[in-house]
């Protein structure tokens, strides 16, 4: 589950807004900004505001991140300007932290985005001291909570959340200090589990709040409709015309203040699967089987919650005689609901992953694997179900890609935990079903994102073909899972059951992984890699592609998966061959591969907006130890039984041609 964006704020309470401001100073629209030239905190507000925006319009490039860099350096100056104010303080801090965790997760590189994460959770972390403290709501006449109070501590959850799952991804540099709120717990290291711990911790405080929030609206709606009965029976007294003038103004106030985001049911369901995905990173390095299910259980609870929450709104909604607001809620709440099923189908994944690592108890294992299966095999089941034939002509409408792609995704794992416990021969047919049902769900997925096909395009953005988007990166994921999926399928294991779609089907898996691994590289802007390699490498910087390190990252999976794909055909299908021609072409192509790896670990990556900001080491970490890691990954996917025939390949790929100098 992928961060959700916190919303700008220009103040904590109404009576600090910038409305009453002297006249602003618009921002230069492209040139640097002094911040040392502002001294007014609404006018390095406002300008800050303005530069984001800006920012938000290019959305991707230097341009952006140049806008968002600004915008940052404004917002920090106002909260000096503003060191005597908490309130506006609380207010500028939160708006720069949001900025340095933009900057961190969409443009930056390893190990600035580390720094930029860690940087995100301090300055959050100091915005949330200031705001209102949360109150146990069972304490005798505790405060609602305040909404900017939630916002504060939601951003700061997402940041720790969003630093475990790059800390897990690149470890922690040694030289960088963890956060403040880490430090002062010296026993601990900085590791993705703590980072996680904490992260759920403030989901779950501000699920509370919101909650309490909740509850009190339902009060007051449920007094409102008593006193519109009473109303009814007995006649509305008439209050003086002056009488209603001299009303307390402080009554008329709206009674939680400034709201920066609105609490309502669906936010309340999005902390809680927020929370739920803390829970499954934290199965996934379960470090023993009872903590595995200590953090399973919790996981179950939050769950459970969520369902609760999602039936009462159902209810409440129900009994609205506001059609508009009933059709609305109702479609958000099946969104919600279907988002809960998800997760909780990725939870179970996760735990029985996890406790076929730690070694559990087979004959237990695989009760839970069949069971698992068969609840997935029955959900893509009815997602890849054919229109009725009345519907024939029309466009469908309801391909969902999260939901097609964590239900392939789920079947993916579920098929290679199943095959490396040495299933029976009717079992491995299970696994072949299963697989074979997974694939149509990542092809229905592609075809959703096609923006060429009829009906189409409705997930696009901008950007040419063969540039890194958001849908172009997404496209390149569903590629690569079928592309690994088709070396799956090509297992001996399969023919050997003698499953009659399997039969004779292996070499042409094998072409099939090739075919969508260069699909999916020249989604991303990879197209030049499939050509011959330069004699010599090219000593200029890399241009990294927009995205900031998902992007770059993703660049060196796909090359990673064309890689095996590569191996694949070159050391199977070319065996079978008596055409020597045709096997030469294999096992060239494979060399060129081999070749442009070697050279882009050999060249320096930009990693900054100055040209001089390059780096070698990150290049040897993608190109070099990144291929050890991915090799570690399949084996750690697939188990080493099912692997087996492959490892000496890739043994003799690493002290051969891929060997690194010492």
């Amino acid at each position: 589950m992928g961060p959700k964006r916190m919303p700008k704020v220009t103040s904590l309470a109404s009576s600090s807004t910038s409305a009453t401001a002297p006249q602003q100073r618009r921002a230069n629209a492209f040139g640097p900004v002094d911040p040392s030239s502002y001294h007014d905190f609404d006018e390095a507000m406002q300008d800050g505001v303005e530069l984001e925006e800006k920012g938000e319009r290019f959305q991707f490039g230097s341009k952006a991140q140049r806008f968002y860099d600004q915008a940052g350096t404004l917002y920090a100056r106002a909260a000096r300007l503003a060191a005597t104010d908490p309130t506006r303080r609380a207010d500028a801090l939160y708006n720069a932290s949001r900025i340095q965790f933009l900057l961190a997760t969409q443009f930056s590189l390893p190990p600035n985005n580390l720094s930029l994460l860690v940087e995100a959770v301090n300055t959050a972390e100091q915005a949330a001291q200031l705001a209102p403290p949360l109150i146990d709501a069972d304490t005798a006449d505790a405060p609602l909570p305040n909404p900017f109070t939630l916002d504060a501590l939601t951003h700061l959850a997402t940041c720790l959340q969003t630093l475990g799952e790059a800390v897990q991804e690149l470890g922690w540099p040694p030289q960088l200090r963890p956060p403040s709120l880490l430090q002062r717990q010296s026993a601990h290291s900085t590791t993705p589990a703590l980072l996680w711990q904490e992260a759920s911790a403030l989901f779950q405080r501000v699920a509370d709040g919101q909650a309490a929030i909740l509850k009190d609206q339902k009060l007051a709606e449920t007094a409102s409709v008593e006193q519109d009965e009473s109303d009814m029976l007995e006649p509305e007294p008439q209050i003086p015309q002056q009488d209603q003038l001299g009303a307390p103004e402080e009554d008329q106030d709206d009674v939680y203040g400034y709201t920066s985001s609105l609490v309502t049911p669906p936010s309340l369901v999005e902390t809680l699967l927020s929370l739920m995905a803390c829970f499954i990173s934290l199965v996934e390095v379960a470090p023993s089987l009872p903590e595995l299910q200590t953090r399973n259980a919790a996981a179950e609870q939050v769950a459970a919650r969520v369902h609760e929450t999602i039936s009462d709104s159902m209810t409440s909604t129900g009994s609205s005689a506001d059609g508009a607001l009933l059709a609305s809620s109702s479609e958000e709440m099946r969104a919600k609901s279907g988002e809960l099923e998800r997760t909780s189908l990725a939870l179970r994944v996760a735990r029985i992953a996890r406790a076929v690592e730690l070694g559990a108890e087979p004959a237990q294992l695989s009760n839970e694997l069949e069971s698992a299966m068969q609840a997935v095999h029955d959900w893509a089941t009815r997602l890849v179900a054919p229109l009725a034939a009345d519907q024939a002509s029309q466009v469908r409408q309801d391909l969902d890609v999260p939901t097609l792609c964590d239900v392939g995704e789920a079947g993916q794992n579920l098929c290679r935990l199943s095959l490396r416990l040495e299933p029976a021969p009717n079992a491995v047919a299970a696994i072949w079903t299963l697989a074979t049902l997974s694939t149509k769900l990542y092809s229905q997925a592609l075809s959703a994102l096609d923006t060429a096909s009829r009906g189409g395009g409705s997930a696009a953005v901008l950007g040419q073909a063969n540039t890194s988007t958001p849908t172009s990166r997404a496209r390149c994921r569903i590629l690569l899972a079928l592309s690994s999926f088709s070396l799956f399928r090509s297992h001996p294991a399969f023919e050997a059951a003698g499953i009659p779609g399997a039969m004779g089907t292996r070499s042409k898996l094998i072409d099939n992984a090739r075919l969508y691994a260069r699909k999916a590289a020249t989604e991303i802007g990879l197209g030049w890699i499939l050509r011959p390699a330069a004699s010599r490498a090219p000593t200029t910087a890399v241009q990294p592609p927009p995205g900031g390190w998902e992007s770059l990252s993703l660049e060196a999976e796909a090359s990673m998966h064309l890689l095996r794909a590569l191996l694949f055909r070159a050391r199977f299908n070319a065996a079978g061959l008596s055409d020597g021609a045709a096997a030469a072409e294999m096992q060239n192509e494979l060399v060129q591969l081999i070749q442009h790896l070697i050279q882009l670990r050999q060249r320096p990556i930009q990693a900054d907006l100055t040209a001089c900001a390059s780096s070698t080491q990150l290049a040897q970490f993608m190109y070099g130890q990144g291929i050890k890691t991915f090799i570690d990954g399949i084996v750690d996917d697939h188990g080493s039984n099912v692997v087996q025939d492959e490892i000496p390949w890739w043994t003799e790929l690493l002290s051969g041609p891929l060997a690194q100098a010492p």
